[in-house]
């Protein structure tokens, strides 16, 4: 039997990572998270099993939890290299790619469960004496040391791969890089000891307490950083080349990570890492669209408002239609927007001008017009009195040329500043009339009044 201490620690493996696995699944809806769940899922089974097979003693139970244990153990390397990969940033492997990693655990998988007629997994087993209790430590067949070379492979592998998310984590995040680093390789050197010496715990592996505590530096980052909802790794490069303001946001509009500038503007509260979008950011979610979208906003930047340009860029992974992550990227362009509305000012003040002058010229338009119909009609007056007399026909010419010059000069002025006449109903004022004609006392049409002078 093992030492109680050690059963206890399982205990508390147990506990710990199905807690884990409670909380993630109740996050199931966030990105990616469906691969932390399974690798969770293994961490259970694996010190489930471990903790029922030191709590029974009937030998064939023994027996029985030993090779049911050995599922998760022949399933763990390929789950972990999977998760490592998302949580780093990059897609999954392709199914043929996912076959071939499989091909090693099936195989082991079949030959465990005919063991019993090859010996390849287990060899056999002996009873030893370690702590003063005898203790069955099993002897490994060939195809276990085949598995276990390939199981580390995979394991270094992902433990490489997660390296690479140290890149993409910035600022207060960094310790996260390590403490995920320092989760993945306590499991490992557990395991590699008991390997090396399988009695050096009485006989007992300590991997699952090991991989317990991973989960529990796993799950700080997933649940308290967001790891997993990090951008795919293509667009690191593009967001370490941004210098300005910038907040990456999830799909569901949450914030994942923003900028130092970003924070000095927005606030700390408004870009803290989990938190739902609020203030300006809401309004900018609110303004996304399927493709990049640009919003102007004005900001209180150290008791100063400053105009920013706002563009929303929607970011997905290879293969993907629908965007994952959304890129708010903060360009300060106060002085574009202070010059455009000084022009802006200029402009509506020519405006105000222009419109000045119509009206100006409207007005002389009206003032001037009924002179030239008096013009026209003294010429047509003189016509008709000048009796032959070429003098008063060249002066009735000369008046009736003159209106009509000024009339059409008045015309051009009027339609090159874009007024437009009003149509005269009265047929009449399309033709000038003439200028009075003084009568004779005689005459039954004379009056007793003065004649208008056609120069009004």
């Amino acid at each position: 039997m093992p030492l109680p201490a050690f059963v206890v620690a399982l205990i508390l493996a147990v506990c710990l990572s199905t807690w884990v696995l409670v909380l993630a699944v109740l996050r199931r809806d966030r990105p990616r998270m469906g691969y932390f769940i399974g690798l969770c899922s293994t961490v259970v089974l694996w010190a489930g099993f471990a903790l029922l097979y030191h709590l029974v003693d009937e030998p064939a139970l023994e027996h029985v939890l030993t090779d049911l244990g050995m599922l998760p153990i022949i399933a763990m390397p390929v789950v972990w290299l999977l998760f490592s990969t998302v949580v780093a940033g990059y897609r999954r492997p392709a199914w043929g790619r996912l076959a071939l990693l499989l091909a090693v655990p099936v195989m082991s998988v079949l030959l465990l469960a005919t063991n019993s007629s090859h010996g390849l997994s287990f060899s056999g087993g002996a009873q030893d004496l370690v702590g003063g209790s005898l203790v069955y430590v099993h002897q490994f067949g060939p195809w276990f040391w085949v598995h276990t070379v390939y199981s580390y492979g995979l394991m270094i592998g992902g433990l490489v791969v997660v390296a690479l998310l140290g890149s993409r984590i910035r600022d207060e995040r960094r310790f996260t890089s390590a403490s995920i680093l320092i989760g993945a390789v306590f499991p490992l050197i557990l395991n590699a000891l008991f390997v090396a010496s399988p009695t050096f715990v009485g006989g007992a592996d300590p991997s699952p307490i090991g991989l317990s505590v991973t989960m529990a530096f796993y799950g700080f980052a997933v649940f308290r950083y967001r790891v997993l909802e990090l951008p795919p790794a293509r667009y690191s490069q593009v967001l370490s080349a941004l210098d300005d303001s910038w907040v990456l946001l999830s799909d569901c509009g949450e914030v994942i990570e923003a900028s130092g500038r970003a924070k000095t503007i927005l606030g700390d509260d408004a870009v803290r890492v989990g938190c739902d979008v609020s203030g300006i950011l809401l309004r900018l979610w609110d303004a996304k669209g399927e493709a990049s979208t640009e919003v102007e906003v004005e900001l209180d930047v150290d008791s100063e408002r400053v105009w920013y340009e706002a563009r929303i860029v929607p970011m997905a992974d290879l293969g993907d239609t629908d965007p994952t992550h959304w890129l708010v990227h903060l360009r300060d362009n106060d002085g574009d927007v202070r010059r455009e509305r000084a022009l802006r000012s200029l402009l509506e003040h020519e405006r105000r001008r222009l419109k000045q002058a119509k009206e100006a010229l409207a007005r002389l338009e009206a003032d001037f017009r009924p002179r030239l119909k008096g013009i026209a009609g003294l010429g047509l007056a003189i016509s008709d009195e000048s009796g032959g007399d070429p003098e008063l026909a060249y002066a009735a010419e000369l008046l009736g040329t003159t209106a009509q010059t000024l009339d059409k000069s008045l015309q051009a002025a009027m339609r090159k500043a874009e007024i437009t006449r009003p149509d005269a109903s009265d047929e009449r004022s399309k033709t000038p009339s003439r200028a009075p004609v003084r009568r004779s006392a005689g005459d039954r049409r004379a009056s007793g009044k003065r004649a208008r002078d056609p120069l009004p």
